[in-house]
């Protein structure tokens, strides 16, 4: 893809563009005014007809500083406590699995 400006936007950024997000893997300054940016996929075409896309608007997105971070209403179904070093649960007695959900009876 070919932009006439500076897209602001870095390789490995996400990039929303005709309905489809896509990772850039290189900006590449082109002739000038021209920016040269690969995508991590082929385009297919505009989201219309699929022909060539004439009008270029293509949006980055900038996701909230906590989007990768996961909080659980209840760590380890508190049936025991959460590692943070390694994520693993140490389960109560009489409780199996990685998020401690199974209960054993043989061992109460």
């Amino acid at each position: 893809m070919t932009v006439t400006a500076d897209p602001g936007f870095l390789a490995g950024q996400v990039l929303f563009f005709e309905n489809q997000f896509y990772k850039p893997v290189s900006v590449v300054a082109g002739t000038s005014p021209n920016y040269v940016i690969t995508l991590d996929r082929a385009f297919s075409g505009n989201s219309l007809d699929g022909g060539a896309n004439i009008i270029l608007n293509a949006y980055k997105v900038t996701p909230p500083d906590k989007a990768y971070q996961y909080n659980y209403v209840s760590q380890c179904s508190s049936r025991g406590i959460c590692d943070t070093e390694t994520g693993v649960c140490d389960c109560f007695k009489g409780y199996t699995n990685d998020n401690c959900d199974t209960q054993n009876i043989l061992a109460l």
